[in-house]
Order: C-alpha cells, then structure tokens, then sequence
C-alpha cells in the first residue's frame, strides 16, 4: 500500500510527494521536520525476513560513505509490518534521460565530463571493503543538478560484492537495455557488471537509441551495433570504450572503472581493439525477473517537467559573445573610418570587407558551438558562416549608409543655420550602430548554428 501524502514516518519524516515506482517499491519526496531538510525516502516492500536482513546489512554499509557525486545516506529503519525505508539526500535536477528525450543525443564533450563524474562514483563504491556493486546503473538514475553534475541515485538493489557467491534472491533484478546477462539469474555479480551498464548508458546518452537487451543478444547470437553508426560524431575510441564495456562476457569487459575512464581520456589506451565474435556463453536465466523502475523516475502521474535546454550548455557562454562582437565592432568602425576618408576606395573596400564578412561569420559559428560544447563538419561552418557573414554584411553596409545620411542630415542643415554639428556625434551614432550589428552578429551565428545542425 502506497504511502499517504501528508503522512509521517517515525515521527519525523512527512511525505509530500510521490517520485517514482515500480514493482519492489516506491520513492517518495518527503520533509525531515527535525532538520526541516527535503529528503528522498526509498521504500521497500518486500517484506521476507533475507529481504530485511540484506537491507539492514546493505544500508549499513553505505551510510558511512561520502563522495560528492553520490547521494548521502541518511537514515534506514524497518517499520512493524517488515517494509524497510531508506532515507537519502534529495537530489534536485534532471535525469540523463530527460535531457535526451528533450535534446537529443548529448554532445561527446559534455557527456564525458558527466561520465566521468560517475565512474569516479563507482570507483568509491568499488573501493569499499567488500566492493559495493551499485546493479542498476541507466539514464534514469543520474541525475543532473542544477550545478551542472552528475549524481549517481537510487541503491534499491546495490549489494555487496562476495567473490563466486551467487546473487541473492533480494539483490536480483534488471532495467531491460542496461543490465548485463549475469544479473539475469543467479550468476555472480561484480564490478564489470556495474561497467557493461555504464557502457549501455553511455551509448544511449551519445546516440539517443538504448542498446538492445543483454539476454537477447545472447539468445539471437547477434552482436552489438557500434554506436558510430547512430552518430558518426563519436570519437572512435569513445566507441571502443563502450562496446568493450558492453561485452557479454565479464572477462572481455574493463576490469575497474580506472580502466574505463583511462579508455575514454586517452584515445591509445585501446587502440586496435575489435570486438570478438559473438558466442553465447553459459549464463542461464534461472527464473523471470521483475524489471526495476527508477527511484528517480518520473510518476505515472506526475509528468517531470524537463530540465531547459540551457542545462547542456556552458555556464560561460556570455564570455564566447566577447569577441565576436569586439571584432565585429572594430570591422565595422575600421570600414567607417576607410569609407569617410578614402571614397574612392569603396569598391574594392566592399569585396574585401564581404571576405572578411564571411570570416567573420566562420569564427562567430565557431565561437557559438563553444557555447555548447560541440563542434561543426566542415560543410556545417561553411553554411554558418555564409549565412551569418552575409546577413551581416548586407546589416553593416545598410548601417553605413544610413549613418552618411544621417551625418549630411545633420551637418549640412547646421551649416545653413549658423551652427555646427561636431563630428564626434555622429561617431557616437556610428559606434552605437556598429555595436547593434555586432550583437546581431553573434545572434545570427547562434540561429545559422541550430538551423543547420537542429540543435
């Protein structure tokens, strides 16, 4: 029975809202009225005395640890009727599925920092004594804060790792497309289960596709196909790391997560690497198992509202306007100051200044895929860059013009009036529009980018 908003738990813990669900259990967003803090409080319903006894061991063995990309464990208890309750800190944010769903495949750049981030999580987890498998890594279950980092939630059915010893019956379960074949059934589990679902869900993350389910690729003996085919913007090493860590056979995977993360900075950590052939190895499901839904996952009937596109981009994309538009002013009075003193230089001055209109153009779309952390095919800048550099050019020679009139409308009926209209006025005039174009400029690289690449 699901718990009731408003209720409270041990005396100290209102529940204010539901988070998720699924069939071993429930997430709730809930108020610790003695810290008056937001927790997350995760609640189990199996109610078998192993299922306490792993809690009680397990839940013990987490809260000790603290890392910065790891949700700290707060609380645990076991009410009367057996249904145990962890209580973590309530992480705020986005999962990695809704910035995929709302952006599309993530930049390579961006979700590497973010993939980092976790593997170093992982690698605080594998380091316990004994190792602490987290069994149900996915998009759903990292979030991203409002910070920029990656968190790695919901140890639902983490275990501790006891070399040769079979999965407990409370420890076992699966997220389809992410979960490797051993975690199916009774086999063992170990840290290179944790580095096959990281390896699925980088390769959702990177091409916005889930791989297809480890048991099914065993049952239809059919490889992998290599995520580059999706996105031909991963790097190749990047998509070595990822169909190593996805091998169906534990023993072909990276063995830590140091070596994951060395695989994806340093593109010679795997250079001639090729995926063997496929064979089915003798991992047997012993029985149906439950999918696992994410304690972070939205509710049935509470639809998350996704996180805005700005969370992919830079926190400093201010600073990537600076010199587009320090450049584009300084072209713009350089041509002003040409056109006033040397008349006769206009034409060839026009062709020169398209050129370096279009250059322009070329490093105001680079400077915008900065901003995102991407980068363009060489046919994708040249579009940028043309449109951009164009428009922009047909904007400033308009301006040009319109600021000639403007000077002769005010110096020239001055002079017949008796008074005179110093120049520095109409320069004013000039630096202002100049400036209005540059700030143009950068807005026209920012659309020619998202309309030729659909970002």
């Amino acid at each position: 029975m699901a718990l009731i908003i408003g209720q409270i738990l041990r005396s100290r813990y209102q529940i204010q809202r539901l988070l998720g669900q699924g069939g071993f259990g429930a997430v709730y967003q809930a108020m610790d009225l003695n810290l008056q803090r937001v927790v997350a409080v995760k609640e189990n319903l199996d109610a078998s005395v192993a299922a306490q006894r792993q809690f009680q061991r397990e839940a013990q063995m987490l809260a000790p640890i603290r890392h910065q990309h790891l949700p700290q464990i707060l609380d645990y208890f076991i009410e009367t009727n057996g249904w145990q309750y962890l209580v973590m800190e309530f992480v705020a944010g986005s999962t990695l599925r809704q910035l995929v769903q709302q952006n599309g495949a993530l930049a390579e750049v961006q979700a590497l920092v973010w993939a980092n981030q976790i593997l170093d999580a992982l690698n605080e987890l594998h380091s316990n004594n004994p190792p602490i498998i987290h069994r149900d890594i996915k998009p759903d279950n990292i979030i991203i804060t409002p910070r920029g980092n990656a968190m790695l939630v919901d140890f639902g059915i983490a275990k501790a790792a006891h070399p040769g010893m079979p999965t407990t019956t409370g420890a076992r379960a699966v997220s389809p497309s992410f979960s490797p074949p051993e975690q199916y059934g009774n086999a063992p589990t170990d840290a290179r289960s944790d580095m096959y679902a990281f390896g699925a869900t980088l390769y959702y993350v990177l091409t916005g596709i889930e791989p297809p389910e480890s048991i099914q690729r065993i049952i239809t003996n059919t490889p992998l196909i290599p995520p580059r085919q999706y996105n031909a913007r991963i790097s190749q090493h990047v998509e070595n790391t990822i169909v190593k860590a996805m091998e169906i056979n534990p023993a072909q995977r990276h063995q830590t997560s140091s070596q994951v993360s060395q695989a994806l900075t340093q593109p010679r950590a795997y250079p001639s690497y090729t995926p063997p052939q496929p064979s089915i190895p003798a991992y047997t499901p012993t029985a149906p198992v439950q999918p696992v839904v994410s304690a972070y996952a939205p509710a049935p009937q509470a639809k998350v509202k996704p996180a805005p596109a700005s969370s992919q981009v830079s926190a400093n994309w201010r600073e990537y306007m600076v010199k587009p538009i320090a450049i584009g002013l300084g072209l713009s009075a350089a041509l002003t100051v040409i056109t006033y003193t040397m008349p006769v230089a206009f034409f060839p001055l026009a062709i020169a200044g398209l050129g370096a209109y279009l250059a322009l153009g070329a490093f105001v779309a680079r400077e915008n895929c900065r901003a995102n952390n991407d980068s363009l095919e060489t046919g994708e800048l040249f579009r940028v860059a043309i449109f951009a550099g164009s428009i922009y050019g047909v904007i400033s020679s308009v301006l040009q013009w319109i600021l000639g009139l403007l000077g002769l409308g005010l110096v020239v009926p001055g002079a017949f009036l008796g008074f005179f209209i110093p120049f520095y006025i109409t320069s004013l005039i000039g630096i202002a529009m100049n400036l209005i174009a540059s700030v143009v400029l950068f807005l026209l690289g920012g659309l020619g980018y998202r309309l030729f690449t659909g970002k």
